[in-house]
Protein backbone atom coordinates (compact mmCIF):
# COMPACT_ATOMS: atom_id res chain seq x y z
CA UNK A 1 0.00 0.00 0.00
CA UNK A 2 1.44 3.34 -1.04
CA UNK A 3 1.37 6.16 1.50
CA UNK A 4 1.04 9.55 -0.13
CA UNK A 5 1.74 12.66 1.86
CA UNK A 6 0.26 15.98 0.89
CA UNK A 7 3.26 18.26 0.49
CA UNK A 8 1.45 21.40 1.58
CA UNK A 9 -0.82 20.04 4.32
CA UNK A 10 0.74 20.54 7.75
CA UNK A 11 1.33 17.39 9.80
CA UNK A 12 -0.88 16.77 12.83
CA UNK A 13 1.49 18.87 14.98
CA UNK A 14 0.45 21.91 12.95
CA UNK A 15 -3.06 21.61 14.34
CA UNK A 16 -2.14 21.57 18.04
CA UNK A 17 -2.06 25.35 18.51
CA UNK A 18 -5.36 25.94 16.65
CA UNK A 19 -7.03 23.30 18.84
CA UNK A 20 -5.69 24.91 22.00
CA UNK A 21 -6.81 28.34 20.81
CA UNK A 22 -10.34 27.07 20.24
CA UNK A 23 -10.42 25.36 23.63
CA UNK A 24 -9.05 28.44 25.41
CA UNK A 25 -12.58 29.88 25.58
CA UNK A 26 -13.30 27.49 28.46
CA UNK A 27 -16.40 26.03 26.83
CA UNK A 28 -17.05 22.32 26.47
CA UNK A 29 -16.60 21.39 22.82
CA UNK A 30 -17.90 18.36 20.97
CA UNK A 31 -15.22 16.88 18.72
CA UNK A 32 -17.52 17.28 15.72
CA UNK A 33 -17.66 21.03 16.40
CA UNK A 34 -14.03 21.38 17.44
CA UNK A 35 -12.61 20.02 14.20
CA UNK A 36 -14.05 22.67 11.84
CA UNK A 37 -13.37 25.44 14.38
CA UNK A 38 -9.69 24.44 14.62
CA UNK A 39 -9.40 24.09 10.85
CA UNK A 40 -10.86 27.58 10.48
CA UNK A 41 -7.95 28.96 12.54
CA UNK A 42 -5.34 27.44 10.25
CA UNK A 43 -3.97 29.02 7.11
CA UNK A 44 -5.19 26.21 4.88
CA UNK A 45 -6.18 27.00 1.34
CA UNK A 46 -9.64 26.14 0.07
CA UNK A 47 -8.13 23.15 -1.75
CA UNK A 48 -6.49 21.87 1.43
CA UNK A 49 -9.73 22.22 3.38
CA UNK A 50 -11.60 19.92 1.01
CA UNK A 51 -8.75 17.45 0.43
CA UNK A 52 -9.90 13.91 1.14
CA UNK A 53 -8.08 10.78 2.21
CA UNK A 54 -8.07 7.77 -0.09
CA UNK A 55 -10.26 6.05 2.49
CA UNK A 56 -12.70 8.96 2.56
CA UNK A 57 -13.02 11.78 5.04
CA UNK A 58 -11.24 15.06 5.38
CA UNK A 59 -7.43 15.02 5.55
CA UNK A 60 -7.46 18.17 7.71
CA UNK A 61 -10.12 16.68 9.99
CA UNK A 62 -8.02 13.54 10.31
CA UNK A 63 -5.00 15.61 11.32
CA UNK A 64 -7.07 17.50 13.89
CA UNK A 65 -8.17 14.13 15.27
CA UNK A 66 -4.57 12.95 15.62
CA UNK A 67 -3.54 16.22 17.30
CA UNK A 68 -6.47 16.00 19.70
CA UNK A 69 -5.61 12.40 20.51
CA UNK A 70 -2.02 13.36 21.33
CA UNK A 71 -3.15 16.32 23.44
CA UNK A 72 -5.50 14.04 25.36
CA UNK A 73 -2.80 11.44 26.00
CA UNK A 74 -0.41 14.19 27.15
CA UNK A 75 -3.01 15.43 29.65
CA UNK A 76 -3.31 18.85 27.99
CA UNK A 77 -6.95 18.19 27.06
CA UNK A 78 -9.50 16.19 29.01
CA UNK A 79 -12.41 14.31 27.52
CA UNK A 80 -15.53 14.77 29.60
CA UNK A 81 -17.31 11.90 27.91
CA UNK A 82 -17.22 10.00 24.64
CA UNK A 83 -19.03 11.59 21.74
Amino acid sequence: MEVRESSSMPPWQGFVVPILRVLSDGAVWRTADLKPAAIELTELTAEQRVEELDTGGSRAGNRVGWALSHLTRAGAVAKIRNG
